[in-house]
């Protein structure tokens, strides 16, 4: 009986594969206590740690997991870019990965340096991750509101079946301050707050004023580098009259800021962009401009 030599190739490929899986997994067992908690791995704190944990801002989402990979396959990669405190894969009912988890590094800066490096990281099978801050989920979108219902009992209502409820965002349309736009954000004191109100809906709606409303977690605020704000030159203005002129906009804006300091005004329907010259202008046409009634004025 003669033997295939690509066959014995294959066979100790997948031996030495074997056992170069079982020393990383030893090394991982060695290096980081393993929890096995409510569909989540949790790989760390290393042993023997003491002192309090890093900062949230070391924290990082990790996206875009292939659903075959495991501890073995992650931690390594994470390990390039800093000291690993605390790794948390997202499992499923079948024990494979959600394709998503959370690593917590000892620094914010080896944080920054993995949000900047993962993404360009191309794993054994070609994959590549992705990272993005991570923040904890403290506000609920709710939407499908009746638009003609009074804001204050709308806040009364929600706030009855969200007891922990501690802030309260809603809307009114341009003009017609006694409609609201049909939704509203609910903020809550920490996570576990708002994953406890979160759940009493699992279907993700709530039956309430002859309709289903809709509950779900609010979309992720974008996180600017503190850097890039101390350039931002530009206003967003909102809430502006849908009957108003791009004309009649932009003498209002001058009649309250100095047409010099103004480089571009760009009016969309009820809001508007405006550009200054300065960043201390902007500031202080954004102090000004808070909370300020539009009035129309023939230019």
């Amino acid at each position: 009986m003669t033997c295939n030599s690509n066959e014995i190739k294959i066979s100790e490929n997948c031996a030495e594969n074997s056992r170069e899986s079982m020393e990383i997994s030893n090394e991982i067992n060695l290096k980081y206590p393993t929890v096995q908690i409510n569909g989540c791995r949790q790989f760390g704190p290393p042993q023997n740690f003491s002192g309090p944990p890093p900062a949230k801002e070391s924290e990082l989402f990790i996206c875009r997991i292939p659903k075959g990979y495991t501890e073995i396959d992650l931690l390594p990669i994470l390990e390039r870019f800093g000291t690993v405190h605390q790794f948390r894969l997202m499992m499923d009912y079948n024990n494979q990965n959600r394709g998503y988890g959370y690593v917590l590094y000892q620094t914010p800066d080896q944080a920054t340096r993995a949000l900047e490096l993962i993404p360009h990281f191309i794993t054994h099978s070609g994959a590549v991750l992705d990272a993005k801050r991570s923040y904890d989920k403290c506000r609920l979108f709710v939407g499908n509101l009746p638009k003609e219902m009074d804001c204050e009992a709308i806040k009364s209502t929600l706030k009855m079946i969200y007891p922990e409820m501690c802030n309260f965002i809603i809307h009114t349309r341009p003009n017609e301050e006694y409609k609201n736009r049909g939704f509203a954000f609910i903020d809550f004191p920490n996570h576990q707050a708002a994953l406890r109100s979160k759940k009493k809906h699992g279907s993700g709606s709530l039956k309430l004023w002859d309709r289903l409303i809709k509950v779900v977690w609010a979309k992720e605020e974008r996180i600017v580098d503190p850097d890039v704000m101390t350039s931002v030159r530009t206003l967003f203005i909102r809430n502006i009259d849908l009957s108003a002129k791009p004309r009649e906009f932009e003498f209002f804006m001058k009649n309250i800021i100095s047409k010099e300091d103004i480089v571009k005004v760009h009016q969309v329907r009820d809001f508007a962009f405006v550009e200054f010259t300065t960043r201390q202008t902007a500031v202080y046409a954004h102090n000004v401009l808070s909370q300020k009634k539009f009035s129309r004025t023939q230019p």
